[in-house]
């Protein structure tokens, strides 16, 4: 099944796009008797926190139970199976949303389907080997590479890049999502006639001050070997604020970074005040960076993880109101409607998503990228 839908142009054409699902409600829960459970990971460790607090508030503790886990290296899996068992003691839980799709995610949903076959199951950007995953959740939402990184490749090429280096941490190259963004920014290059490069580094570094040492040295090796006239992307959340700050310092581009919220690599990375949104983020980056630095750096327009949060909010509350389609595996009128109320009051202007001609359950969302 292979569909590319181009969603909100403009206010008018939203209206009209979702005309037809008008009836999907995706933004309140008719099922007096229904809970959505949320699993999130802790406070300290992303952006998915906050957003899923905002969530709880609007719709009451009593209609979002929610559960954190812990994704420090190596005790995500034990973490995540024991949050959703703590979710299961709620018997009125009938969707769970998984807000980052961790390692062990695949497990704590095969324990949630033995217990309880008819909760629905959400993974968020799933980390995990798209066949286990597409096996065991009922739909999986992933940062969209193919059209993301278009985007980005797109933003690249007008900005005078020719070549583009993929940054990849080596404990992470088999990770499935960092591998099809590999083959997503490959395609991209080929199709704009770019030269694509990926380069593997070691990561097994004791403290951030290591991480910047050796990111900025390869960096500067990059440029020497390939021109200033090079993009860079981070695999690595963590390495991303020094890779920015390197390639802004040595004159070459920056396209994103594979984190859900680019926001805090910009600020951090630049030292400016992150403001109350994230468009006053990105104008206080502008007035503090030099125009022909800016030129070079392109981002996300909005932040993604709030979005695909919202996205799959809604996606489970069309599921415990009854209206979705229970004999196939993606229900595209409920997932039109939950990207409709998603973007109500956000910034971004348009939204692609794909289904994979593979796996049915499995939806790529796409964003939208600027330069600064």
């Amino acid at each position: 099944m292979k569909k590319i839908i181009a969603v909100v142009l403009a206010a008018l054409t939203l209206l009209l796009c979702f005309a037809s699902c008008s009836k999907v409600n995706t933004q309140k829960l008719k099922n007096d008797e229904a809970v959505i459970g949320i699993l999130t990971p802790g406070s300290s460790d992303g952006d998915e926190y906050a957003e899923v607090m905002k969530i709880q508030e609007k719709y009451g503790a009593e209609k979002i139970a929610v559960e954190t886990f812990d994704v420090s290296l190596g005790s995500s899996v034990a973490s995540i199976y024991e949050a959703a068992q703590r979710l299961l003691e709620n018997h009125n839980v009938k969707a769970i949303v998984f807000a980052r799709g961790v390692e062990g995610t695949v497990d704590a949903i095969k324990n949630i389907k033995a217990a309880k076959p008819d909760v629905e199951c959400i993974d968020v950007n799933p980390s995990e080997l798209e066949y286990y995953v597409s096996q065991t959740a009922d739909l999986a939402i992933s940062m969209g590479s193919n059209e993301t990184c278009a985007s980005m490749v797109a933003a690249a090429k007008k900005a005078g890049m020719k070549t583009v280096v993929y940054f990849m941490p080596d404990r992470f190259k088999e990770n499935n999502s960092i591998k099809k963004t590999g083959e997503a920014l490959k395609a991209a290059c080929e199709d704009k006639k770019l030269e694509y490069v990926e380069y593997p580094y070691n990561d097994q570094v004791d403290s951030l001050d290591k991480i910047k040492i050796v990111m900025n040295s390869a960096v500067i090796k990059c440029i020497e070997e390939y021109g200033k006239e090079t993009a860079f992307y981070s695999a690595s959340c963590v390495a991303t604020d020094a890779v920015i700050q390197s390639v802004s310092e040595n004159g070459a581009g920056f396209i994103y970074g594979s984190c859900n919220c680019p926001k805090h690599h910009y600020q951090t990375a630049f030292g400016v005040d992150g403001g109350e949104s994230y468009s006053q983020m990105l104008e206080n980056v502008r007035a503090a960076v030099d125009k022909d630095v800016r030129k070079n750096l392109c981002v996300i327009e909005s932040s993604p993880s709030p979005v695909m949060m919202k996205i799959a909010l809604g996606y489970a509350i069309a599921y415990c109101n009854g209206s979705i389609n229970s004999d196939a595996a993606f229900d595209e009128d409920a997932f039109k409607s939950a990207i409709k109320t998603a973007l109500k009051d956000e910034t971004v202007d348009e939204i692609e998503f794909s289904v994979s001609e593979n796996s049915e359950n499995m939806v790529s969302v796409g964003f939208p990228v600027t330069t600064l």
